[in-house]
């Protein structure tokens, strides 16, 4: 590929596959000319890739507190259980507070990264 010709999209001058930056333009396919044309992205199309950015951020940052929150499951099925018995939870309460606080810190950030996302869309 790095042999492959590519114009700007002015046909003014040949510019090196290896040379294109990804972030900033696109090449595109004339095939009535049989050319392969480089050209930078609109503002619109600009917006749109940090828009989808942005978006994909969250979504990472969603699925790591979702794995941080599966690590802490056990203190929920043991606590659950316990009640399930019919034994008093008021000492395990005590004992897992930092954890339970944690957890109910890392909803709320998820529920907040996903309200940003839906009014990112």
């Amino acid at each position: 590929m790095d042999d492959m010709i590519i114009y700007d999209i002015n046909k003014t001058k040949i510019i090196p596959f290896a040379s294109i930056d990804w972030n900033k333009g696109s090449i595109f396919y004339n095939e009535s000319e049989g050319y392969l044309y480089y050209r930078d992205f609109t503002e619109a199309e600009k917006e749109e890739r940090r828009k989808n950015d942005s978006i994909a951020e969250k979504q990472v940052a969603i699925e790591e507190k979702k794995a941080q929150l599966a690590e802490t499951d056990y203190v929920v099925i043991k606590m659950y259980e316990a009640v399930i018995r019919g034994e008093d939870i008021t000492e395990m309460k005590s004992e897992y507070s930092d954890v339970l606080n944690h957890r109910q810190q890392l909803r709320e950030q998820i529920n907040e990264l996903e309200e940003q996302i839906k009014s990112l869309i």
